[in-house]
């Protein structure tokens, strides 16, 4: 899990290595798995939602992610992308962040919502995990989405990382 300050520096180095970086602030930003933020292009984007096919997701199940407004504004941006070895090489050396993955974001997105008081099955869901704190047998009679909760979520977070993470970049 990233501190504070090295996810600023991430967020801050992503700025400068193009759509790479898009692509990585969208990891910051969602938690989504790399694979599914690579395959944005099979996604359906609509006004206020991703929903991708369950073709490109790891568990096979189709995944809606609600889209907050910083995120709405890069999906825009985002291009696909199948080389991460060279732009991660990249952006380790522009971030001076060490010893981490991409997926450490995951990580890092996670416990940020759990810290800020998300439900553990809500943070779940947006991770998209088939597993979780809701049981197989939960899962048969509750078949809730969740939408407005997950919506909630990511703009709690966006508010987090914008107002106490990201405020004092220079």
């Amino acid at each position: 899990v990233l501190t504070n300050d090295e996810l600023k520096r991430v967020w801050t180095a992503a700025d400068k290595i193009g759509s790479f970086g898009v692509l990585v602030k969208l990891l910051i930003l969602t938690g989504q798995r790399r694979g599914e933020i690579a395959n944005l292009h099979l996604a359906t984007v609509t006004d206020d939602a991703i929903i991708w096919p369950k073709e490109v997701i790891k568990n096979r199940r189709e995944h809606t992610l609600p889209m907050t407004s910083a995120t709405a504004g890069l999906v825009s941006q985002a291009k696909p992308q199948r080389a991460w070895s060279k732009p991660k090489v990249q952006l380790d050396k522009l971030c001076g962040v060490e010893n981490w993955t991409l997926h450490d974001l995951r990580r890092t997105f996670a416990t940020s919502l759990a810290e800020l008081g998300v439900a553990p099955h809500i943070i779940e869901r947006i991770l998209n995990h088939v597993t979780g704190s809701i049981s197989p047998l939960a899962r048969i009679y509750n078949r809730a989405t969740y939408q407005k909760e997950m919506r909630d979520a990511l703009a709690l977070y966006e508010r987090h990382l914008f107002t106490n993470v990201l405020a004092r970049i220079a």
